[in-house]
């Protein structure tokens, strides 16, 4: 595991977040050892290399796994997986989505169910799947 917890804790929308403390130095991703992350709810939403950095919160049944990055204030939430070389930052939400390969979710983007983002697609604005009714 390349995290432990610090300690810290708070609460949103009824969920118990702990934040974390990388326990190893990734110096491809400019993550030093003692650098203190994000918040996540369970061991369950980081495996692999993953790292939720600042404010970013991962919770429910989401995961982010392999070399992918959850930065700023990103929100990874539901059942979404961030996987790959991928990464959610500033203030995106990511819910119940597929976010892989070099892909990137940034500004205030929302990506919601059903989207799969994969290759090299990079979103900073807008609302997908866009709602009924909606338009961009």
């Amino acid at each position: 595991m390349i995290y432990e917890y610090t300690g810290e804790q708070k609460i949103v929308d009824g969920m118990v977040l702990r934040r974390i403390r990388a326990t190893t130095t990734l110096i491809d991703r400019g993550i030093s050892e003692g650098d203190v992350g994000g918040w996540i709810e369970s061991d369950s939403n980081l495996i692999d290399r993953g790292w939720v950095g600042e404010d970013a919160v991962v919770c429910q049944g989401a995961v982010v796994s392999d070399d992918a990055q959850v930065r700023h204030r990103g929100q990874v939430r539901g059942t979404a997986r961030i996987r790959d070389t991928a990464v959610v930052y500033d203030d995106a939400i990511v819910t119940d989505a597929i976010v892989a390969d070099a892909s990137s979710v940034g500004g205030d983007a929302q990506v919601g169910a059903g989207c799969v983002l994969v290759v090299d697609t990079h979103l900073r604005t807008g609302v997908f799947p866009v709602a009924a009714g909606h338009s961009e």
